[in-house]
């Protein structure tokens, strides 16, 4: 599921409020993370910072003594000031609520936290609590609730507007069945890069749920008509060629303004998702590239040092699913933070702290070799790094497919 509201509060003192806050919104069909205990196996603190990476809007819970805690203990033992100073790193829309007995903020708050004192919250009354609820969400979330699914599932009654390019973006969402696979590759080194192998090991299984996920990368054209004058990439050449040049933080931005504009939820793929989809998901015949053991097949990269650019997304051939472009074209960003696979090698494991705050990315691209754009090969970057030949592809949950028809 995918979250718009994270509400951080401490148990003591901040949880019925919290709790109260939370059915209100979730009975409004809006997507809110409440309970921490809700987290799926797995490295707590990637998953906690991953919802609020997919959240617009985060609610804190300011009570009597909330800061104590953040004097006291080391950072990495205090849950609310982690949540909130990524947040606030990650230029979150920051809204606190004041309880009666929280009176001002204390003097010299962590660095990282400081600029909690410059947000604005609505005024809590309990008394009238009604009004402080609805002015929380006309005045200071940016989140809207879902849509409620039409009787008879018409897409243009769903977002309002007739527009070519989102009604083509859906027309290219292909249904991946979910299922079984093994991911990553047990293979040695590649062309004298073994560095470039260790984080594809070892081989292991993983399960996925159906998705759609979109046959082309997304273009030159979607890119512009979604962003229009916020467009400030200097697009070159044919608009059916990829986006490029976007850092991991300019696809959320554009899947934000997309999500706003239609009511509806797409998504970038997991990494789990991109893998599977990239072999072939339930159809595959396990090759080494994405539709073939031939890279000049399905992919443009960067053979004999000449190839200067990307070409226009689908000209290639597609895999066993109908999907392009995943070997080359432009790498394509992952929701995912960077992570070792489950029993890696203890040499890798080594590097993983410094890698933590990286995003993955998969396929490889026109300006790399053909090793790189092997289904299995891994890469990550910083979220706001970006440049030539690294893009996007857009995914979506099955529920938000059957509410765009």
């Amino acid at each position: 599921m995918k979250y718009d509201i994270f509400i951080s509060y401490r148990r003591e003192g901040g949880y019925e409020t919290a709790k109260h806050i939370f059915d209100l919104l979730d009975r409004d069909n809006y997507k809110v993370s409440f309970d921490i205990d809700t987290l799926r196996n797995g490295d707590f603190d990637i998953e906690l910072f991953k919802r609020i990476d997919e959240c617009v809007d985060f609610i804190i819970i300011l009570n009597k003594g909330v800061f104590d805690r953040c004097f006291k203990l080391e950072k990495k033992n205090d849950w609310l000031r982690n949540e909130l100073a990524y947040a606030l790193k990650m230029g979150k829309n920051i809204i606190p609520i004041m309880l009666n007995g929280f009176n001002e903020f204390p003097e010299n708050l962590p660095d990282d936290i400081a600029k909690v004192v410059r947000k604005n919250g609505p005024k809590y009354n309990q008394e009238y609590f009604d009004a402080f609820y609805e002015k929380l969400k006309s005045d200071f979330l940016e989140s809207k609730p879902l849509k409620k699914q039409l009787d008879n599932n018409d897409y243009s009654k769903i977002i309002g507007i007739k527009n070519p390019i989102l009604q083509g973006i859906l027309d290219n969402m292909i249904l991946v069945e979910g299922g079984d696979f093994m991911m990553g590759s047990n293979e040695d080194a590649v062309e004298g890069v073994p560095e470039w192998k260790d984080n594809e090991k070892p081989i292991h299984r993983r399960k996925v749920d159906s998705f759609y996920i979109c046959r082309y990368q997304t273009t030159q054209k979607q890119w512009k008509e979604v962003m229009g004058a916020y467009s400030y990439l200097d697009f070159k050449g044919n608009d059916n060629l990829p986006a490029e040049k976007i850092s991991w933080n300019n696809a959320q931005e554009f899947i934000d303004k997309l999500n706003l504009m239609t009511g509806l939820h797409f998504r970038l793929p997991t990494e789990v998702e991109w893998e599977f989809a990239a072999k072939g998901g339930v159809k595959s015949k396990g090759y080494r590239f994405s539709g073939s053991n031939s890279a000049d097949d399905v992919a443009r990269y960067n053979k004999l040092f000449l190839t200067m650019g990307p070409h226009i997304v689908g000209s290639k051939c597609s895999n066993e699913l109908g999907i392009y472009d995943m070997s080359g074209n432009v790498e394509e960003w992952c929701s995912d933070f960077f992570k070792p696979y489950p029993n890696s090698s203890i040499e890798f494991q080594k590097f993983s702290d410094k890698l933590k705050s990286y995003r993955v990315y998969r396929g490889g691209s026109w300006n790399y070799k053909s090793f790189r754009c092997r289904v299995t090969n891994r890469g990550s970057s910083l979220p706001d790094v970006s440049y030539f030949g690294i893009g996007f592809r857009l995914c979506m949950d099955i529920e938000n497919k059957k509410t765009s028809r």
